[in-house]
């Protein structure tokens, strides 16, 4: 009790000698720049109001107007302690209440500078994600926890060695307690790790029709958490798999397919005249040509095999939509179908292996 009687007393001394050793004229000079810090401030403020109420920036999908005046009345709020810290440092005053006064800008300086960080980095990662309309801003809420505590122990160790200790040592026992904690959810951090690489990369995205290679699974992303990505298969069940899996090998995505080669290949009988050939060929044009969608690549009599001619027909299907592509190639191998049947043009068969007697 009695060492804290003595630091006040102590400042207040300090204090009072502060008073003594200055004049007017550096008074008004520190007051000068007070006002002057103000001013700029206030057209400061002015003007980003202007710039937030800009029909330009107001009507952009892009930019998140609410975090981007956040920031900017963090940016402000920062910048207000500036004109202080610049008046107190023109007047003469003790080294003991200089260096408190300066403690206290510093203390300041990180609480408001934190704040403004975090502010920044949640509007780009909210602009970032928002350029993607598959994928929701608001799952960069997930990683803002994370970024708030490493700007926040940056923020410290640099505090910390200001005052005069030694960081080197908070530094080294943090490392050894990452390592730990990284050992002991190895596996956890994996996951968390691959989720932003997926966010970040989109390698796949929400509605994404999707094949895991490496695990044979197929079907459509429907979330995408911190440690997992669920899949919902064609065959209506949900499958779960790990972040670090989903990422560990290829993934075949056919959502930004626009253009599906088909490619049949018919066994015709070696007894088919050529004119029906040519008939199956003009057919098949006509086929293609008659739905919008569809472009012939070719129709043509490819080789003769050991037991019939192989007739190759390959066409694209320009839709990225795979239910609607996978309806036209049933409707169109349906016509293919009714056309043989209707010319008595039936496939050949392969005989049957020979069996040893």
């Amino acid at each position: 009790m009695q060492s804290i009687y003595n630091l006040v007393n102590g400042i207040k001394a300090d204090f009072m000698t502060m008073l003594a050793q200055n004049d007017s004229t550096a008074y008004l000079t520190a007051l000068a720049v007070l006002v002057v810090g103000a001013l700029i401030l206030l057209i400061a403020r002015i003007a980003s109001k202007k710039l937030l109420d800009h029909p330009s920036l107001a009507h952009n999908a892009l930019i998140s107007r609410k975090l981007l005046q956040r920031a900017l009345q963090k940016l402000f709020k920062f910048l207000s302690v500036i004109p202080f810290f610049l008046a107190i440092n023109l007047l003469k005053m003790p080294p003991t209440l200089h260096r408190i006064l300066e403690i206290i800008f510093y203390f300041i300086f990180l609480v408001f500078g934190v704040s403004l960080a975090s502010a920044v980095v949640a509007f780009f990662l909210n602009l970032m994600l928002s350029r993607n309309p598959k994928v929701s801003p608001a799952s960069g809420k997930a990683v803002m926890p994370i970024a708030n505590f490493l700007l926040w122990v940056v923020a410290l160790t640099f505090f910390l060695d200001n005052l005069g200790f030694q960081v080197s040592t908070i530094i080294a026992g943090l490392g050894i307690m990452g390592v730990a904690v990284g050992l002991a959810g190895q596996a956890i951090l994996a996951d968390f790790f691959s989720y932003m690489v997926i966010l970040i990369d989109k390698p796949f995205q929400i509605g994404d029709f999707i094949t895991v290679n490496s695990a044979g699974l197929s079907g459509t992303v429907e979330k995408i958490g911190l440690k997992s990505t669920h899949i919902r298969s064609p065959n209506g069940e949900r499958i779960i798999g790990n972040n670090s899996e989903m990422v560990k090998g290829f993934v075949s995505n056919f959502y930004d397919i626009r253009l599906r080669r088909v490619a049949l290949l018919l066994p015709l009988k070696f007894d088919l005249p050529a004119a029906k050939i040519e008939e199956l060929t003009a057919k098949l044009k006509n086929l293609v040509s008659s739905h919008e969608n569809c472009t012939l690549v070719r129709a043509v009599l490819l080789d003769f095999g050991t037991w019939c001619m192989n007739f190759e027909f390959i066409y694209d299907i320009n839709t990225g939509d795979i239910n609607k592509a996978m309806a036209v190639r049933h409707e169109i191998n349906l016509q293919v179908i009714d056309y043989l049947e209707s010319e008595g043009l039936g496939m050949a068969v392969a005989p049957a292996p020979a069996t040893a007697g």
